[in-house]
């Protein structure tokens, strides 16, 4: 498996402002000095490759720029990871519509810009990370922002945001058509076909870090104590396999001990 290159992101040269110049420059938006190293002809390859297979929407181009799970944020504050090219393929027109597409297209490559996470193309919409591959470098793309709402929801219908499981709970969040978050939880062993132990309505969702490391944080209050669930962010060290997510409970002020859920 490729190994992430975990300290510095490369940036996109500008296609045809190639090396040569007096300074390290790379695009108005991303200053070479900042490169622990990179491969100008493959981040260029990259963005040819990218534009060509989102104008002509051609999937099995983009599949093979792709990292897997790819993650998707999507309007609503939830969270898809893409597992392989199969999972791709059947969601592609709700992964690239054409808001998305028009933003990464719309983007020249001298706009292009990079930051300590990654590549940022349209704004923020798609994000790309370089990894060893071989004695070279690889680009691909780890994650979307995807920019078009939701569908309204129909009155008295909720859309799940979030749902994971700890060693002692069984957590949902969902929201209803005016983007207000409501928590439950079931206390094991009990059945969710019964009413939850705990429920808040009208948490708030929030995100925490930025880039491709942003991730999820929905909070709830009742009383005195505070339900706090996060999604794991892409950077986040030390995960436990399998996990999704964190709760941690707030308790007269006191923080409980997090749990991890999956």
């Amino acid at each position: 498996m490729p190994k992430q290159i975990s300290r510095v992101l490369f940036c996109l040269i500008a296609l045809g402002v190639l090396s040569g110049q007096a300074n390290n420059t790379l695009s108005r938006n991303c200053d070479g000095r900042h490169l622990e190293r990179a491969d100008r002809g493959e981040l260029a390859r990259f963005d040819s490759e990218l534009r060509h297979a989102l104008h002509h929407q051609d999937i099995t181009a983009l599949a093979v720029l792709m990292h897997y799970p790819l993650r998707v944020n999507t309007p609503n504050g939830g969270t898809i990871l893409i597992a392989n090219p199969q999972a791709l393929q059947a969601r592609w027109p709700e992964l690239f519509p054409a808001p998305l597409r028009e933003a990464v297209l719309k983007t020249a490559p001298a706009d292009v810009a990079c930051r300590s996470d990654g590549i940022m193309y349209g704004n923020g919409v798609l994000w790309v990370r370089g990894q060893i591959q071989g004695t070279g470098l690889s680009y691909r793309i780890h994650a979307l922002n995807v920019p078009t709402p939701s569908r309204p929801l129909p009155p008295g219908e909720r859309a799940l945001a979030f749902v994971c499981e700890t060693p002692f709970h069984r957590i949902v969040i969902d929201r209803d058509g005016e983007e207000y978050y409501r928590y439950r939880a079931w206390n094991k062993p009990r059945s969710v076909q019964l009413p939850p132990d705990a429920e808040v309505l009208q948490g708030s969702l929030s995100y925490d870090g930025s880039g491709i490391c942003a991730a999820a944080q929905w909070r709830f209050s009742s009383g005195n104590t505070t339900y706090v669930v996060s999604e794991l962010s892409a950077c986040q060290p030390d995960v436990p396999e399998a996990a999704l997510g964190q709760l941690e409970v707030t308790v007269n002020g006191k923080v409980q001990q997090p749990l991890w859920c999956q």
